[in-house]
């Protein structure tokens, strides 16, 4: 994994606390925000600090997940660069023209509380 992927791989997080699975939400309001994932989640003390990290998830809906780890990430590590990637995107009401749908650059925000996606 980590030829011509990153310098290293690195167990950076660790969930402490529980959290409702999302997948298992009806309706999106219930779904557990950055906020909720961000208290879960403790850093992993480091003896030296990476200049870059990547998180990698597996699916990114709407990136609650995702953006509770970067904020934990951010505050434990401030001088880092921190990205995520991750393996799918979920489209709500598009069609899907194809299976290789490859973004780059976009970005996750928080928008009312809630998280946003774009693209």
């Amino acid at each position: 994994m980590t030829e011509g992927f990153g310098a290293s791989v690195e167990l950076l997080l660790t969930r402490h606390k529980a959290v409702p699975k999302s997948a298992l939400q009806r309706k999106g309001v219930d779904r557990p925000g950055p906020d909720a994932h961000a208290e879960s989640i403790r850093a992993t003390p480091l003896l030296l600090a990476p200049s870059r990290i990547t998180i990698v998830d597996d699916v990114v809906t709407h990136g609650p997940t995702l953006l509770g780890c970067a904020w934990v990430l951010c505050g434990a590590l401030p001088k880092a660069q921190v990205r995520g990637l991750a393996a799918v995107r979920t489209m709500s009401g598009v069609e899907i023209e194809q299976m290789l749908d490859v973004v780059e650059g976009g970005r996750i925000f928080v928008r009312g509380g809630q998280p946003h996606r774009e693209p």
